[in-house]
Order: structure tokens, then C-alpha cells, then sequence
């Protein structure tokens, strides 16, 4: 797993007000356009575990502790998984956030976000 810059880092939590920002906004639309009733009922604690979620991201940038993000990565899916949304909700919050990342973080920053979290898109900003 990459390291994330200390540059990174700061654009990061600086743009995370925005970033959270798209990132509720798809998943509203996902849920509103696509009718996925699976989503209905997660609703509102759907976009509560995605701003955790970020928040969590950004501690992770902040302090370089990416060996957490795949353990707590396992415990959003999970959580996701008992409540029947099994791993496509989670998926929807990673994709959220990696298209936040690139929509708002200039690069080479957004790279290095993008890369620190293993994400399979191989796509640049």
C-alpha cells in the first residue's frame, strides 16, 4: 500500500466538507433513480456510515495507519452484510468517495488518496 503525502493528506481534510458533499449527493441519486430497495431501508444510516466512513479516511491519511482501513473496511461490510445490503452498499460508499476524490482533488493528490485505499479503479483523475 502506497503512503500518502503529507500534501495529500492536508487537501484531503481541507476539501472534506466538499467531498462529503458529492459523496451524499450520489448516493441519494443512486437510491432515488435506481429505486434499489435494498437501499431503502438503509436510507439515512447509509449516509451516516458514509460520512464515518470519510472521516475514517481522513484519520487514516492524517496518521498513515492503512493497515486499519482493511480491518475496518471488513467491519463496514460486514455491518452492511447483517443488515441484508450485503457488499454492493459498502461498495456504493467506496465508489462514493473514490469519485468524490477525483471529482475534487486536483492531481497528483487525488492519486495518492486513490492509491492508498487499494482502490481497483486504475483510472487518473
Amino acid at each position: 500500500m502506497n503512503a500518502v503525502s503529507d500534501a495529500a493528506s492536508r487537501l484531503f481534510a481541507s476539501e472534506f466538507g466538499e467531498l462529503s458533499a458529492v459523496v451524499l449527493k450520489r448516493l441519494e441519486l443512486e437510491w432515488r433513480y435506481h429505486q434499489r430497495q435494498d437501499l431503502a431501508k438503509e436510507d439515512r444510516q447509509l449516509l451516516q456510515y458514509a460520512l464515518e466512513f470519510g472521516r475514517l479516511l481522513k484519520v487514516v491519511y492524517r496518521h498513515r495507519l492503512f493497515s486499519v482501513l482493511h480491518e475496518e473496511s471488513r467491519w463496514y461490510a460486514g455491518v452492511f452484510a447483517a443488515r441484508g445490503s450485503s457488499h454492493d452498499a459498502f461498495g456504493m460508499v467506496l465508489d462514493s468517495w473514490i469519485i468524490a476524490i477525483q471529482g475534487v482533488i486536483k492531481p497528483p493528490e487525488c492519486n495518492e488518496s486513490e492509491e492508498a485505499s487499494d482502490s481497483p479503479r486504475s483510472s487518473p483523475c
